[in-house]
């Protein structure tokens, strides 16, 4: 018995080098394109900043081809890196992308279409206008469905990855995520489906799951703004039902928001971003795990916990 035990132990020893020496394996940047939704502010700038510092020919798809974020990200980058006005809604936006990313190309190959673009609201679901929803999915879901089947062939002919950005409210459902979470579900069920699909053409597609950050969607401000104007469009039956004293009090909690996130994604991205550490193994993981500390943060945005929080905070 100690034979065989010992046996599986050196076996499980041997499986774990294997695996960690083949995950470390790179791939060379060079002659290899990648194309990046959302790159107007956020992870999507500061990935494509990182990922044209180590060598590849980088697409950035900008909301706003002509604004103050595009601009920078321009001014702080090489002439390897190409602003592409890139509305991921936009059937004719898209295909004109497409056309502009093959007029560029200059020999390299399509490695990896990155979809990162995104929207955010934090509303319960009766005074969370339809709108909101629409939104939701025809950013965060439909988006990444069309830009994904647009570029797919290019990514098909070099062998390359599909990489999307979904989120841990894909995997935890939690009051007042009803909008989002619905969206990155969906993303979530759209990118494993793909993934079985293109294993025979020998391409990855992979999510990745970031937990909360400083960001641009957990503005505690926009989203207050958000909420105000979603609840006075909201019915007269919705608003009296609920009242003005749980809507408040709804309010407050996203003032805890910032208390609860870490720093801003800068301090985690850059150049050691997992987003860019997803186009450089050969064989990358298909998804980044949930980890505790982001999924405890999720778990504050219940009711109960941010009771706690506020209690906390007051002693």
């Amino acid at each position: 018995m100690l034979h065989v035990l010992g046996a599986l132990a050196l076996a499980a020893v041997v499986l774990f080098l294997l695996n960690v020496i083949v995950r470390r394996r790179t791939v060379i940047p060079g002659g290899k394109a990648v194309l990046i939704t959302g790159c107007d502010h956020g992870f999507g700038c500061m990935l494509a900043e990182a990922l044209d510092i180590l060598g590849y020919r980088v697409f950035a798809g900008c909301l706003n081809a002509a604004g103050d974020g595009a601009k920078e990200l321009k001014q702080k980058t090489s002439s390897n890196l190409v602003i592409v006005q890139l509305d991921v809604t936009s059937d004719v936006q898209v295909a004109e992308a497409r056309a502009t990313v093959e007029r560029s190309l200059d020999g390299c190959c399509m490695w990896a279409v990155i979809n990162n673009a995104g929207i955010a609201a934090f509303a319960e679901t009766e005074w969370c206008s339809l709108d909101a929803y629409q939104n939701m999915m025809d950013v965060n879901w439909m988006g990444t469905v069309r830009v994904t089947k647009t570029f797919l062939p290019l990514v098909r002919a070099a062998r390359g990855r599909i990489i999307n950005v979904v989120s841990l409210a894909g995997r935890i459902a939690l009051p007042g995520f009803t909008s989002y979470s619905s969206s990155k579900f969906a993303l979530i069920g759209f990118s494993d489906s793909l993934r079985r699909e293109m294993i025979k053409f020998g391409v990855k597609v992979i999510t990745i799951e970031p937990t909360l950050y400083r960001t641009a969607l957990s503005d505690c401000d926009a989203l207050t703004r958000q909420n105000e104007r979603m609840w006075n469009m909201a019915s007269e039956e919705v608003r009296h039902d609920y009242g003005e004293t749980y809507f408040r009090s709804f309010l407050t909690k996203l003032k805890y928001v910032p208390a609860i996130l870490p720093a801003k994604p800068e301090r985690s991205c850059g150049r050691s971003c997992a987003l860019g550490h997803l186009c450089v193994p050969l064989h990358p993981l298909r998804a980044r795990p949930l980890q505790r500390s982001a999924a405890f943060r999720y778990l504050c945005f219940d009711a109960e916990s941010f009771r706690r929080l506020r209690a906390d905070y007051a002693a």
